[in-house]
Formats: structure tokens, sequence, C-alpha cells
């Protein structure tokens, strides 16, 4: 075996080299640098001249905060000073705080624009809070833009919802067999309702919101009737059915900011499972629409709580629900939307439709909607008469078709008993975005208010 000789510059090396790594391996590392950094108090990032507050906290050194603080933003936002909610163009009085301190994201209602107290105008976007995550926030911008220009009061959507065959967001989680659990509320749809509120309140456009709808009757989206929570269906009068209601209600009313300005609808087209064995009773109506309405208002809603229906179902809801049957002390208590009705010779059971308006109870407070007009076999509209028309060919009334129909209601309703007028345009029925809405549709309100009331409720929007 060769033996390895060391001459003296590698022995020395060789020396030197162990001698230096014995010293490092045996020794603690360095202690580090600290230095003092002023930041944001809130966030620990370098402060802005919009940051209230200012500290000193010491970092290592090359670990200090390099962005700027997130937390306060820049910019100054208007408030409304009777409300305390985001200024509206019709608040009276206001103040500027800054962007951080603003106190909620939605906007005040209470001093909405709109001179014409009765009737109120309504545009039906039924679905509107179940796609809405569908679209930008420019296409929703600029919808609620359109309307609030227009001097829609009120938008109308249904709180289940609607399932249009796309990416559609419902009240309640599932379970794995498909039912409903309304004990786990989505907070998707929270998100999607709240965004809604705070687009339309910007606009000055509160949302009247339907608690049932018929139309999804035993539908795959009919929450009320497949869950797993023993709700029998929106008419259930139980009181676990009434304590599941008044959640989503107070879960509702929370999503878009509070009752001012907004509106609770019992339900759309209701019509009773069992609707021939209402006749000779006010049982029903008042176990299930009496509670209702009376814990709505006990919440600050103003009356009359609007709905829709047929049959025997709306008849004693509005009948007893009322004074007219003896059981309330005033008659302001509900109001029965009349859904479709268009300027045709006759209603299906063969009477003129003046002679048909003029029977109507002028003790009750109606309303009335172009919602279903072209729906029947019996009131199509021509094409002469045909205003905006959805992918499928249904078309709503022209301007001229549906004031027609208005100036009936008037002749026939004392003052002060035509509470609504609801519009639903058919280009935006499906799953168009809001912003898809045509002139003639926003046409509708302004055009009805100026020539039927003599009010012009357009509004204009500086920003």
């Amino acid at each position: 075996m060769e033996i390895k000789r060391w001459n003296k510059p590698e022995l020395s090396a060789a020396i030197t080299i162990t001698i230096l790594l014995l010293f490092c391996f045996g020794c603690p590392p360095p202690k580090p640098i600290w230095v003092d950094v002023v930041v944001c108090s809130a966030s620990h990032l370098l402060p802005t001249e919009n940051c209230p507050e200012r500290v000193i906290i010491k970092f290592e050194a090359g670990k200090e905060p390099k962005d700027p603080c997130f937390v306060h933003p820049a910019g100054r936002v208007k408030v409304c000073t009777d409300t305390g909610e985001l200024a509206g163009a019709g608040c009276p009085s206001i103040h500027e705080v800054p962007f951080y301190e603003k106190p909620t994201d939605f906007y005040c209602l209470r001093h909405a624009r709109n001179p014409l107290p009765r009737p109120l105008l309504i545009l039906a976007w039924l679905d509107g809070q179940s796609k809405i995550h569908r679209m930008t926030d420019e296409q929703t911008e600029d919808g609620s833009h359109k309307v609030g220009e227009a001097g829609v009061k009120y938008m109308r959507i249904f709180y289940p919802g609607w399932l249009d065959g796309l990416d559609c967001i419902l009240p309640y989680l599932q379970e794995a067999d498909g039912r409903f659990n309304l004990d786990r509320p989505n907070p998707k749809y929270d998100e999607n309702l709240r965004r809604l509120a705070v687009a339309l309140g910007r606009h000055e456009v509160g949302l009247l919101i339907d608690m049932a709808d018929q139309c999804g009757w035993n539908s795959e989206w009919d929450f009320w009737r497949k869950n797993v929570n023993g709700v029998y269906g929106w008419q259930d009068e139980s009181a676990v059915a009434f304590e599941y209601w008044k959640t989503a209600v107070n879960r509702v009313i929370e999503d878009i900011g509070g009752l001012e300005g907004n509106l609770i609808g019992l339900g759309n087209e209701l019509r009773h499972p069992a609707d021939d064995d209402l006749v000779g009773s006010c049982t029903w109506a008042l176990t299930w629409a009496g509670k209702r309405v009376d814990y709505l208002v006990s919440l600050g809603q103003p009356r009359p709580v609007l709905f829709s229906g047929c049959c025997n179902t709306a008849h004693k809801i509005i009948g007893c629900v009322s004074s007219e049957d003896g059981y309330y002390p005033d008659n302001r208590f509900v109001s029965l939307v009349i859904h479709g009705i268009g300027l045709v010779d006759h209603q299906p059971d063969g009477k003129p439709l003046a002679e048909w308006l003029a029977g109507l109870s002028v003790t009750r407070p109606f309303g009335y909607s172009t919602d279903g007009v072209d729906t029947a076999t019996w009131n199509h509209v021509p094409p002469e008469r045909a205003g905006t028309c959805d992918k499928f060919g249904g078309c709503s009334g022209n301007i001229e078709e549906t004031i027609a129909v208005i100036r009936l209601f008037e002749r026939y309703l004392d003052e002060g008993r035509f509470v609504s007028i609801e519009y639903l345009p058919r280009e935006i029925s499906f799953d168009e975005p809001l912003s898809a809405i045509q002139q003639l549709s926003l046409d509708m309100f302004w055009r009805t208010a100026l020539e039927v009331y003599g009010v012009d409720v357009r509004r204009a929007f500086s920003d």
C-alpha cells in the first residue's frame, strides 16, 4: 500500500480547514439584526396616508414588510345622515367618511326618489338571484342602472329561485338523496342575494321577495316540498313549517340589508292542493296566511302584503285576512296581484274584460302583473300588440296594450285600492343578464306613470 506523504503546504491547509470546521460546528449562530419599522397598527404593513394609527414594530433585518397597507384603501364615501347607510342621490343630508370606515355595503332606500307613492312600480326578474353569479359586475351594474333610471321601485324575485338548466344557486344545501335540508342554508345563495341587493340599492331600487312559488310545485328545486325537515309544501300550516318560514324570512332580511325599502311577498300563483275544500272555512287562510302576515307586520313590513293566487285559495286569503269576513279590523292586510290579463275580448268565464273587472270587489286592494299575459290559450298577445319577446316566442304586451289594461283597473277600483303594477320583461326571463333588458320594457314604467298618473318617475344619476 502506498502511503500518502503530505508536503508542508498541503498539511498546513488541511489543519486550517479542520480547525475552522470544528470552530463553526461548535459555536452558536450569529445573532440576528433587528430594525425598528413604522407600520399600520391594523395590518402591520407599510402605512399609507389613509392609515389612522401607526406603531413601531421590530423586524428581523431582511424580513421587513415591503407592501403598503390594504386594510385602509384610499377614498371617501358618502353616508346618509338619517339612516347610516351609504347615501343615494335622494338623501337630504349626507356626510363623508373614509372608505375603510363605511358602515355597510347597503344603500339607503328610505330616500329613494320616486314621486309616485302608489301604485308601486315593480319589475319581475324572478330568478335573478339564482343566476347573478354567472354575470359580470359590469352586466349587473349596467342592468341595475337602467332599471333605476326608468323609475322602478322594486324588483320582484322568488326566494325559492329557479332552475334553467344552467348553473343555478338555490337557498339550501341538499343531502345525498337529493332532498334539501332547511337547517343547512347555502352561503353562496346569501352572497348572490346580497350582491343583487347592493347593486339595485345603489340605483334606488328595492327588492320584493316572494317566499313561495306555486310554479315550482313538486319540481326538483321545491325545497318547501322536498326536504328532510318535515315541511310538506309551501301551504303547510304546522308550527314546524312556520318556524322554518320565519327563519327564512329573517335570513332574507339580513341578506338584503333590512326591510326599509324592501318587501316580502307571501308567494306566487298560490293554489292550495285541496283548493276545493277551502270554500266554507277560513281556518287554513288564518293559520297559514294570517300568521305570516302578522309576523311580517310585526317586523315593520308595510301593508298590504302582496301575493298572487287563484281560485278558492286566493279568495280565502284575501277575504279571510281582511275585514271583509270580520277577522281583521281593516282590509289592508293583503293585496291580490292579478296576473296575465291582456286586451282580449273575453276572459275564460266568457265575460268581456270590462265586465269581468267590474265584478272585482272594490273593498279589497288589488295589483296587476303582465306575468302570464301570453301563456293562456285564450290570452295570447297578437303581433300588433306584442312588446318584448323571449327566445321561445312568448311576448308581453306593448306599452299601449298595457296602459289600456291599467286604465280598466283604475276605472273599477277605488282610489288607493290599486296597489301595484308589475311588468315581466320577456327578453330577460330565462338565462339572460339584467343588462339585456330592452328600452321598450324600461319605457313601460315611466310612460305608465306619466300617461296614467301624470308623474314623471325617471331618475338621473350623476355617477
